[in-house]
């Protein structure tokens, strides 16, 4: 078995404090006056007051109130605060308001990470590029803050041409007339951001942001053009969760985004009125691995359409093509990439007469792929793949249409792979039920996709059947385990995305039954045996073997004997 190592990462995301430097304060009339010296007591009225009397390394401290001013930072590298940016009621009650005349906030562009803006509502501005705020490719770092209901004639309705951190935002109902409601040119990272409701013709929350984009929520976008979400953004796209996007023609989720996309959440994103389709992504040309790509919608490639590149180690599900003049690929379409590693389930083309339930025209290589519950309506075909190139090591079982269910003959002849009714010769190749654990769930039904279970199970004929190739020697498989595991007799691949063997199974109870017995208690699958070894030093490098433990269902216990007062080490692995 594989272990798992968990590593924690520790972000000091914004300073509370500054170590020098003076503090000049603000609040509203009547306590505050710009004639005051700016003391705790003696405020200023205005914010621009407090900036224009700071130094570098100054903070400028707001307290709550409206403030209906341009903020200017004339490139000083200052900490303006509100009193408290890590009390969300505070910040909102602590606004930068302009009533859209002009952006609220401008930075002067040459500002260091050492400055930032943080708690406060950025509210209201209006300006060609950056309504909220102007960055001008300022460094500063804007964080803990409110951004709303910034306008932008071209780009950036929330912010423009930031490109310091951008960190613990929500940036909420901005627009653009071109690009990025959201964001727009913004380069540096952007991480933990919430950004939703907002819209523009490309790119409804971000357009050209090619930073590191980390960590977001991204939630309610609408873009009238492409990619609702993200548009053009070529840097890094990590563990964002981009949900509930809509463009009106390619790309719901992303388009145009060609760095790595990867362990993201793509979900209930459409893009319905294009030639492209996508309701996930469309013309993604980087690396996609270990995202949830699910419940899209489009005219065609409801997961994902026109990516090139490498597809792997995704989870593909649930999505719908149908509505175009041509629909298909219910998961994928027009993909020319290489195909691995990835669960193509349950996703469908609800028009009549058109294929693809799952994949439709990826002429690239296809292969370990799962690709099981898909299906085309009406007198559609291809319910697994249709008019696709290389196909290998795949597990193609339990698709429908009403010809050609699993693998249409407009595509290549598979090998090495296990397809149901399967009568058209090719290399390897299997008609024998895979025995996945149960795919369509103990529902019964492949479309309610939480409970259903797409691994092999102990007996299927899928294991070590298919073919070995170099990259499987230190790759993965979907699980993120070994590719090739001895999970049968030799160390040959398994068919399908799952590799058997790497099941991981874990000590679910400890528990001692007398003063000598030690019971332990592991998950378990039927067909597995198990070794149990101890010692009483955990870096020896011979343990004693307890016993050899057959599996007895679902979990498997075994009782070791240990002297009174001892303390023993143990050791469970998987018998090959």
């Amino acid at each position: 078995m594989r272990g798992i190592l968990l590593l924690c990462t520790c972000i000091t995301i914004l300073a509370t404090g500054q170590v020098s430097g003076a503090t000049w304060h603000v609040a509203p009339p009547p306590l505050g006056n710009d004639s005051n010296p700016g003391t705790e007591g003696l405020p200023f009225a205005t914010i621009q007051h407090g900036i224009d009397a700071s130094s570098d390394g100054d903070t400028v401290t707001v307290a709550q109130g409206t403030y209906q001013e341009n903020v200017k930072f004339k490139g000083k590298n200052i900490f303006l605060t509100g009193t408290n940016p890590l009390d969300p009621d505070v910040i909102a009650k602590t606004i930068i308001q302009r009533r859209q005349l002009g952006p609220t906030v401008t930075f002067s562009g040459t500002e260091k990470p050492s400055c930032s803006l943080s708690g406060f509502t950025v509210w209201d501005g209006k300006w060609g590029n950056g309504g909220a705020i102007r960055g001008n490719g300022t460094r500063a770092t804007i964080g803990l803050n409110i951004i709303t209901g910034g306008t932008a004639d071209s780009y950036g309705g929330g912010l423009y041409g930031c490109d310091g951190p951008i960190y613990l935002n929500v940036i909420t109902v901005n627009s653009s007339g071109l690009g990025g409601g959201g964001l727009a040119f913004c380069n540096g990272p952007i991480q933990f951001n919430v950004i939703s409701f907002c819209w523009s013709d490309e790119g409804g929350a971000l357009y050209e942001c090619h930073g590191t984009i980390q960590n977001n929520t991204v939630t309610d976008c609408a873009a009238s053009v492409y990619g609702a979400g993200l548009y053009d953004c070529d840097g890094d796209i990590l563990n964002n969760t981009i949900t509930k996007c809509c463009a009106t023609l390619n790309g719901g989720g992303l388009h145009s985004c060609s760095g790595t996309l990867q362990n993201n959440t793509l979900t209930a994103n459409s893009a319905n009125g294009g030639a492209l389709g996508g309701g996930g992504l469309c013309e993604c040309n980087g690396t996609i691995q270990g995202n949830a790509i699910t419940k899209n919608s489009a005219s065609q490639g409801g997961g994902l359409s026109y990516c090139h590149g490498l597809i792997q180690n995704n989870v593909i599900a649930g999505n719908v093509a149908g509505g175009g003049l041509v629909s298909q690929g219910g998961g994928l379409a027009w993909c020319f990439a290489l195909i691995r590693n990835n669960l193509i389930a349950s996703n469908q083309v609800q028009q009549s007469g058109c294929p693809g339930g799952g994949l439709s025209a990826c002429f690239g290589t296809i292969e370990n792929n799962t690709i099981t519950g898909n299906r085309v309506g009406g007198d559609g075909w291809g319910g697994g793949v249709s008019r696709c190139g290389t196909i290998r090591n795949c597990v193609i079982w339990g698709n429908s249409a009403s010809q050609e269910a699993q693998v249409d003959r407009q595509s290549e002849v598979p090998t090495y792979c296990c397809i149901q009714d399967w009568w058209e010769g090719g290399e390897g190749n299997i008609a024998l039920n895979p025995r996945l654990c149960d795919p369509d769930g103990p529902d019964d039904d492949f479309f309610t996709l939480e409970d259903n279970d797409c691994h092999l199970d102990w007996d299927s004929p899928c294991i070590d059947a298919g073919k070995n190739e170099p990259w499987m020697w230190g790759g993965i498989d979907l699980d993120g385990n070994n590719r090739v595991f001895l999970g049968g007799k030799s160390a040959t691949v398994d068919m399908g995305a799952y590799e058997y063997g790497s099941f991981r199974f874990t000590v679910v109870n400890v528990e001692r039954t007398s003063s000598n017995q030690l019971k332990l208690t592991w998950t378990s699958r039927p067909g597995d045996t198990y070794v149990l070894t101890s010692s009483g030093i955990l870096n020896r490098p011979d343990w004693f073997q307890e016993g050899t433990v057959p599996s007895q269902g679902a979990t498997t216990s075994f009782s070791v004997n240990m002297g009174i007062g001892s303390r023993n080490f143990y050791r469970i692995e998987m018998a090959h």
